[in-house]
């Protein structure tokens, strides 16, 4: 009786309560959740470990960057592009212990967040830190303790998906955020742009070359919305292609020339018809993008020789992995000559294997920008015939790839990139299977497929620079050395941005001259100069100068 008395009390107590709380609603309602203005790229970059950790930095990457995928307001680079800017800028993941390094990724990246952190063993201790690169300001840090290394990764990937959508995250990027919308790019909006190129000594061929790389660099800069300076194009080509790489929306898809005018008062004018796009491209794409529109399609040749288990290439298999390369840096928007053209001439001109030297000297006369030379070796390294004293169906063998690739300037041979089989992912020169020429063909494709994305990269950040050539004077007095640095300094600046006369010793005078033209501009104007300006008789151009020197004499009057 008393339990049911009680009971009774209860529910009248709980009744006028609820009743209370609904008439009067004492509290006021929680205040509305923030929302962030803008999305942010975050970049989950290698964790440092220390002792002998089950999961890898990379792994822990790997795993946070997927428990962080699909977070509101977020969106968190992919393994692959980071692996891109990595391989790009010959990174370690070592190398990311340095925060300017880190930098410099996550700007690449066009990551404004980057999170880093370690997981130690000993101390059964993991934590993260998410850093702002702007302000370089530590946003959110947490740490786990456990000693199951799986439940600290779990830990610390809840605690970063609940910090980042804190409020006092969310109020401090948005103090950082634009204060008025970002314009997106409507799809196939069409861009009418012009460009001009300097007439140098009735060069028109070579001031339209700059007249339509000029206009490609006006659609690029509309496509993108950032300003590319000619200081910018010459000295500081890698930042333009780091902005272009990092930007989300605006990209240049396809173009067409409208009009050609040689007759322009500002020179050779072009009038190119160009696609803008707000779609996302792909890593390729976006390489294409900086390649046709800022390197204007550089002009590639490509040399392969080797040897095959002991045995010299064949011209098929050389043929294949020289297609196969070329079909790539195609598709990475580089013009590369036909294969057949190139043997031809090779075997006109040089007969059997090429030197460095030679294989310049034959780019010069393709008329191309750079050739791309390596020689291979491919053969079996591993033969499982039996295991345990049975033995196997089928044999299971090995084979691996090595070699050099090398990129010299046809101009003058310099070697401006290189690398080997060390330099790239790991196992991509490997290849297995049950005959040998399975093993072999397989080892030779992946260290092919894997050469050819970095040499693209390669190629279109070290392509676009000013080219350096040396001047020879012979039988020249020291007056008419100086006098002929007097000359060349009043050329146009499209053609020299600098001339020093380095030595003069006896008759002979030697200049170091910067240039962006090629050498046949080069001799061009030298050839138009007046001997008598230079109190000489006459002035000769010789040929057969060393390739990356211009070799001229004087005539005694």
């Amino acid at each position: 009786m008393y339990r049911r008395a009680a009971f009774l009390t209860l529910c009248l107590v709980l009744s006028f309560s609820s009743e209370c709380a609904s008439k009067h609603d004492l509290k006021p309602p929680p205040p509305a959740a923030e929302s962030l203005n803008q999305t942010w790229t975050l970049a989950v970059l290698h964790f440092e470990t220390i002792g002998k950790t089950k999961y890898k930095g990379e792994a822990i990457r790997d795993l946070l960057s997927s428990s962080l995928s699909g977070l509101d307001g977020f969106r968190v680079v992919e393994r692959k592009d980071l692996k891109a800017i990595l391989d790009q800028l010959a990174f370690e993941y070592s190398d990311l212990a340095k925060s300017e390094n880190r930098t410099k990724v996550g700007g690449m990246l066009g990551a404004k967040l980057l999170c880093v952190g370690s997981l130690n063993k000993n101390a059964r201790l993991m934590a993260a830190r998410v850093i702002f690169i702007e302000t370089g300001d530590v946003i959110l840090s947490v740490t786990a303790e456990h000693k199951d290394e799986r439940e600290n990764i779990e830990e610390i990937a809840q605690k970063l998906r609940e910090g980042l959508k804190a409020p006092k995250i969310t109020r401090f990027l948005n103090k950082y955020s634009p204060t008025m919308p970002v314009a997106v790019v409507e799809e196939e909006k069409t861009v009418t742009v012009k460009g001009y190129g300097g007439i140098i000594d009735g060069d028109i061929g070579a001031a339209r070359e700059m007249a339509i790389k000029d206009a490609y660099t006006q659609a690029v800069e509309q496509g993108l919305g950032v300003k590319i300076t000619a200081e910018t194009k010459v000295e500081k080509f890698q930042v333009v292609q780091r902005k272009i790489l990092a930007e989300s929306a605006g990209y240049v898809t396809s173009y067409e020339i409208l009009n050609e005018n040689p007759g322009s008062k500002l020179g050779y004018e072009v009038t190119v018809q160009a696609k803008v796009s707000s779609q996302p491209l792909s890593d390729v794409e976006k390489l294409k993008l900086v390649v046709q529109y800022l390197l204007a399609a550089p002009r590639i040749g490509v040399l392969i020789q080797g040897d095959v288990n002991g045995a010299p290439m064949t011209e098929s298999q050389m043929d294949q992995s020289q297609v196969q390369i070329g079909t790539y840096l195609q598709k990475a928007g580089f013009s590369v000559i036909d294969v057949k053209q190139i043997e031809t001439l090779k075997e006109d001109k040089f007969g059997g294997a090429l030197s460095e030297e030679d294989a310049a000297v034959l780019g010069g006369m393709l008329k191309a920008d750079v050739m791309v030379r390596s020689s291979l070796s491919a053969g079996i390294t591993t033969r499982i015939e039996e295991i345990g004293g049975q033995k196997l169906d089928f044999s299971n063998i090995t084979a691996t790839t090595t070699g050099i690739f090398k990129v010299l300037l046809a101009e003058t041979g310099e070697i401006i990139y290189s690398f080997s089989e060390k330099d790239l992912s790991k196992e991509s020169n490997k290849g297995f299977g049950t005959t040998d020429a399975a093993a072999l063909s397989g080892s030779i494709d992946g260290f092919i497929k894997a050469a050819s994305e970095k040499l693209a990269w390669g190629l279109s950040s070290k392509l676009g620079g000013p080219i350096s050539f040396q001047l020879l004077l012979r039988k020249a007095t020291s007056t008419q050395a100086q006098k002929l640095l007097d000359i060349i300094k009043t050329w146009p600046e499209q053609l020299v941005l600098s001339a020093s006369l380095v030595s003069y010793q006896k008759d002979l005078a030697l200049y170091q001259i910067k240039t962006t033209a090629k050498s046949q501009v080069l001799i061009g104007k030298l050839e138009s100069i007046d001997p008598e300006e230079l109190e000489a008789a006459d002035l000769v151009i010789e040929k057969g100068g060393k390739l990356g020197t211009i070799v001229v004499s004087l005539g005694t009057p």
